[in-house]
């Protein structure tokens, strides 16, 4: 071999790790969200929420491309059900902007984060201890829902 033989084989090498690296960026492209829920909060100094158990959720995109936050809610799917299962759930739509947060619509950009807040009154805490409950966030960039499940406070 001489050393255009092995120039071929460098460039050859070098267009190959090009190609991988470019499939595992498009693979990883656009808005990637991130979600946690915290319940059992409370307010501080704000008159709306007073005295009131709260759930808390978080939004994050981890992305590099913007998306619109378009719609939230929460289900209940009964204890034993899968959550791919949306025969046996129950679905329930949550007030936006309670508490001054969680606008809806919203716009998230790379890195930007969005908090919602959730009233929690005795069936949200009869259907935590019962099943599984989660939030779910309808988005501009998918026809799929991110679910959120919403962890009892320990």
């Amino acid at each position: 071999m001489d050393a255009s033989d092995y120039a071929a084989w460098y460039a050859a090498a070098v267009a190959s790790a090009v190609l991988v690296w470019d499939v595992i960026k498009y693979r990883n492209a656009g808005p990637q969200i991130a979600g946690k829920a915290y319940t059992g909060r409370e307010s501080y100094g704000i008159p709306e929420t007073e005295g009131k158990d709260l759930s808390y959720v978080q939004l994050t995109n981890n992305g590099d491309r913007p998306t619109t936050l378009t719609s939230w809610g929460m289900y209940w799917y009964p204890a034993g059900s899968n959550l791919q299962d949306k025969s046996g759930r129950r679905g329930f739509i949550i007030q936006s902007g309670l508490a001054g947060v969680g606008q809806v619509p919203s716009k998230l950009g790379p890195g930007d984060v969005w908090t919602g807040v959730a009233e929690e009154d005795e069936e949200f805490r009869r259907m935590l201890a019962e099943g599984t409950l989660v939030f779910c966030f309808g988005f501009s960039h998918s026809d799929q829902e991110l679910l959120v499940k919403i962890e009892p406070d320990s």
